[in-house]
């Protein structure tokens, strides 16, 4: 209930599991542990763990451990509520596939002062239904950071962000409606972030919670500003359509391929524009390669048409070929048969040097 409540996962531990009443944030740890759920899970030395007397008692922000949890017998509770760092609880959870409600919230983020309304909305429901006794005082370890942040902005700044002309009081009741404590001197507004708002980080976010409470339908509605310019081919692109008007007409199909390469075809680039770009996550590894050359991918269509007994197969391809120092524009011609054929006078044009020279030409 107080998860729901607060957003801040917590956890109660039985009193007489935990020696000395002392628990410990550590890591470190290699070994086997046995979670709430019954199951053994392998532990590796990145791994947040709560434990007690230099024993593993719970896994942090993710799951208790077996041998701490309530029993029916439980008399004293030892409530643990704290902040972890977001980025071990995911890779804990993700390589223990373990994903609780409390292990989701911690990778998410968790307001700075929800650790202490947790604490005090806890006690508050064990006092009310469970007629806890025996309080003993909060022990805080560590400070906790982002607890107050004050953040300024001018009228003149809102306005120019926005495109609107809101005055000073539209934006002054809005920062109050928001809870923002807004002050203003010799025109500089200054507000206090609740802790709970973590997304607030700077004048445009500000900018935002203005036009959000005031209304999208205040925004003024203009035309953009555009440069009136002449619709027409430049030099390159005329280029690139009589090219390819002229190699079509001449019976060449033009083709359009991957610009992601495998390795082996990376590796048997001819003439190469420039030294390969790698992809830091491809897709896969047919995928892996920018490249530098078309005539590969080019090759590849000609063999996949021949493999199904496409003998004469004339293509072309016009594509960027990109490398780490330069970008270019490249041609592709595969000839792989007779260009043209004219069976009644027993005429044809070969697929050889020539014919290639005579279409460059």
């Amino acid at each position: 209930i107080v998860m729901l409540e607060t957003g801040q996962p917590m956890h109660f531990y039985d009193i007489d599991a935990i020696k000395d009443q002392e628990i410990t944030v550590a890591d470190g740890f290699e070994e086997e542990y046995t979670a709430l759920d019954g199951i053994t899970y392998q532990l590796l030395p990145e791994d947040i763990v709560i434990t007690n007397q230099g024993k593993p008692i719970g896994i942090a922000g993710i799951m208790g451990g077996d041998d701490s949890k309530i029993l029916e017998t439980t008399h004293g509770l030892i409530i643990e509520c704290a902040s972890f760092d977001h980025v071990s609880i995911r890779n804990t959870t993700r390589r223990l596939n373990l994903a609780t409600e409390s292990s989701l919230r911690y990778q998410k983020g968790i307001e700075p002062m929800a650790p202490f309304k947790a604490i005090d909305r806890a006690v508050q429901l064990l006092i009310e239904y469970a007629d806890a006794t025996a309080i003993e005082e909060t022990v805080q370890i560590g400070e906790v950071d982002g607890l107050e942040k004050i953040l300024h902005c001018t009228i003149e700044q809102i306005n120019d962000r926005l495109g609107t002309n809101f005055s000073q009081e539209e934006v002054m009741d809005v920062f109050e409606r928001l809870d923002f404590v807004p002050e203003i001197e010799d025109g500089v507004i200054s507000v206090v972030i609740p802790s709970y708002r973590t997304d607030m980080e700077g004048m445009a976010d500000l900018s935002e919670e203005v036009i959000r409470l005031i209304g999208y339908d205040r925004l003024p509605s203009t035309l953009p500003f555009m440069p009136m310019t002449e619709g027409k081919l430049d030099e390159q692109q005329r280029m690139i359509r009589t090219t390819e008007n002229v190699l079509s007409s001449l019976g060449l199909e033009q083709c359009i391929t991957y610009t992601l390469i495998s390795t082996l075809k990376k590796d048997n680039a001819i003439l190469s524009n420039d030294e390969a770009i790698e992809l830091a996550m491809p897709m896969s590894e047919e995928r892996r390669w920018i490249r530098t050359s078309i005539l590969p991918s080019l090759l590849g269509v000609v063999a996949y048409n021949q493999a199904r007994k496409l003998s004469s197969v004339n293509v072309f391809e016009i594509s960027d070929v990109e490398g780490r120092c330069q970008q270019r524009k490249h041609l592709a011609i595969c000839l792989s048969g007779p260009l043209e054929m004219t069976p009644w006078l027993h005429e044809e044009t070969p697929a050889d040097f020539y014919t290639l020279k005579g279409l460059l030409e």
